[in-house]
């Protein structure tokens, strides 16, 4: 290794004697983020156009039984 070196680190307040009150920025960031994507597996032949009761994510078809959407956002 080397030999053991001590560093002392000094400073002095500048500035004003009283200091700054903190204030919180509001939130006024924006985003629009899109994004498009094409994933398909598959296993064998398809027979007719699957339907989103056909396709899954993570498990869970994008239409349930009765019709309802479970990811309303997918499309």
């Amino acid at each position: 290794m080397g030999a053991e070196r001590k560093t002392d680190i000094h400073g002095a307040k500048g500035g004003e004697d009283k200091p700054k009150t903190p204030t919180e920025a509001p939130d006024s960031l924006r985003s629009i983020a899109i994004a498009k994507m094409l994933i398909a597996v598959g296993e064998g032949e398809f027979e007719g156009i699957p339907t989103a009761k056909d396709i899954y994510l993570d498990n869970t078809p994008l239409q349930d039984p009765q019709g309802n959407m479970n990811f309303p956002n997918v499309k």
